[in-house]
């Protein structure tokens, strides 16, 4: 594709709505460079959803000239810091969270503003990082993944703004297709394959022919393989962080990218409806009381990819995605207990909750979601949500203190008796702080070798 001069479409221009404080900064980076006597522009997501009629708070700020010198006098006058990256003639400005009409509230949280020299970029190699080069608006805009994301708006925005669209991505937005801008783009950056499949999942376009031809060809020249695994796993993590990353993950499979990971991994029936189970239970109240952190959804849809698969392809997978180390761990107790920890809970019989707390709270509670979601038990599955509904968070109201009062000395029957107690109140057999310290003393009048559960609580 021939790089083109910088056309300005007015006529196409969306009406502009920014945020108030995200207008506010904007002026500030604008004023900041017409006073350097460089032009500055709004860039990539940003314009392409406005030009969708949506909003978008990220602040991506295009500047023809210093960006870096720009961000220290923006976080200068915002009272910001700025994080430099000089090899990529890039910086971030994080500023502390204020409503433009009362600057002085500050907060907790910051703004982000992204400022980005306009730049060239050549790869040394194939998947490696770019060097860089400055340049205009237009080649700045050339070296983006996809016309969607090539269009700039000149600051500072007044009402209607004109759009500077050289390669026509306003025209492929009314069309609904993701169109790569040049033949080389996927051989430079193999990470725009897994780009054009969120955004083709994502608003809900097409990828253009051309473009997918071009995805199979890089894929046929084992491109895939000169990716390092870290951002091989942050793309991964991208997609599972969309709304819908099964559809995502489909496309990948039609594009041929999943088969180029591992062949054993497709996209099945079974695995679609764990992938849309997962997405009913975020934001359920099935998750209202919990007092630590919630599931980690992003972690549950990698559990779900490979729920299934046989060791030698989830252990392939593991190693080329780079898990950290706490997530390697959770796959692997999925692995090893997760078959024997449904039969348990699918048995027939009374089961009491704190037995269901025993054998499901020694995980992540993402161990828990993904068991419920995958159970074909009716039992098992009222059991695990009982747990996830009423016992995950459940702590006690005395602690090892308060039998240290009790005149118990500091040993092994600590860890017991506080495990017992815990017992009894999810079994709804100790309901306040005062029943605790009554039953703790019941169990200290006792021995303190090994307690029995479930019934007695260690009581003789």
């Amino acid at each position: 594709m021939q790089k083109k001069k910088a056309v300005v479409r007015a006529d196409r221009a969306p009406r502009i709505r920014l945020a108030s404080d995200v207008r506010h900064f904007a002026g500030i980076v604008s004023a900041v460079a017409d006073a350097r006597g460089v032009a500055s522009y709004l860039v990539g997501g940003l314009v392409r959803d406005l030009s969708l009629g949506g909003t978008n708070d990220d602040l991506d700020i295009l500047i023809e000239g210093p960006a870096i010198e720009i961000a220290r006098e923006v976080a200068r006058r915002t009272g910001g810091r700025c994080v430099e990256h000089e090899h990529f003639a890039t910086a971030t400005v994080l500023i502390p969270e204020v409503s433009p009409r009362r600057p002085s509230a500050g907060g907790a949280l910051v703004r982000k503003i992204d400022l980005a020299s306009a730049r060239t970029e050549t790869y040394p190699a194939p998947a490696a990082l770019p060097l860089v080069k400055q340049a205009t608006i237009t080649e700045d805009l050339f070296r983006r993944d996809f016309t969607i994301n090539a269009m700039a708006i000149r600051l500072p925005v007044r009402g209607r703004a004109g759009i500077i669209d050289p390669f026509h991505g306003v025209d492929d937005l009314r069309l609904k297709r993701i169109r790569v801008l040049h033949a080389a783009s996927f051989i430079d950056d193999p990470t725009r394959i897994f780009r054009a499949a969120r955004f083709a999942s994502r608003f809900g376009f097409k990828i253009e022919s051309q473009t997918a031809r071009l995805i199979r060809s890089a894929l046929h020249k084992k491109i895939l393989g000169k990716l390092q695994p870290d951002r091989l796993r942050n793309e991964v993590l991208l997609i599972m962080n969309e709304k819908d990353p099964f559809a995502c993950l489909k496309i990948l499979e039609d594009l041929g990218v999943l088969a180029v990971m591992s062949r054993r991994l497709r996209c099945t029936p079974q695995m679609k409806k764990t992938f849309t189970q997962l997405q009913n239970l975020a934001g359920s109240p099935l998750f209202a009381g919990f007092k630590k952190r919630l599931p980690d959804y992003r972690l549950l849809y990698i559990m779900a990819l490979l729920h299934g698969l046989d060791r030698r392809t989830v252990a392939m997978l593991r190693y080329r995605l780079k898990l950290r180390a706490s997530d390697e761990a959770l796959l692997a107790d999925v692995e090893r207990s997760g078959r024997d920890t449904l039969m348990v809970l699918s048995a027939p019989g009374r089961s009491s909750r704190s037995q269901v707390f025993r054998c499901l709270s020694p995980y992540p509670p993402e161990f828990a979601v993904l068991m419920l979601v995958t159970a074909s038990s009716t039992r098992a599955k009222k059991r695990i949500r009982g747990y996830l509904e009423r016992d995950f968070s459940a702590r006690l109201a005395i602690t090892g203190s308060d039998l240290a009062l009790l005149g118990l000395k500091p040993g092994p029957c600590y860890k017991k008796i506080l495990s017992a107690l815990l017992d009894a109140k999810i079994d709804r057999v100790c309901t306040t702080r005062a029943d605790e310290l009554r039953f703790a003393r019941r169990l200290i009048k006792i021995s303190c070798g090994p307690l029995q559960k479930g019934g007695t609580y260690g009581v003789q």
